[in-house]
């Protein structure tokens, strides 16, 4: 993992930890880590298929809105 993409995902965590309730982050933020940036798509790893399923349906706003806010794009 390059340290280019450790440092935004660093950034983009503290964006997101700043709008969510600590019990919310730290069940279903803190467990990412992020694997790749390609072609302005970062694939992320998740714990299980249940905890993509939820980072999908109610975080994946607020985490794409955190990595626009700093990649500008």
């Amino acid at each position: 993992m390059s340290t280019h993409l450790t440092e935004t995902w660093e950034k983009a965590i503290n964006i997101i930890k700043g709008e969510l309730t600590e019990v919310s982050f730290n069940t279903w933020i803190k467990s990412i880590n992020p694997i790749s940036l390609e072609n302005n798509s970062l694939k992320l790893a998740v714990p299980n298929d249940f905890t993509k399923g939820i980072l999908e349906s109610r975080y994946k706003d607020l985490i794409v809105n955190a990595l626009k806010l700093l990649t500008s794009k």
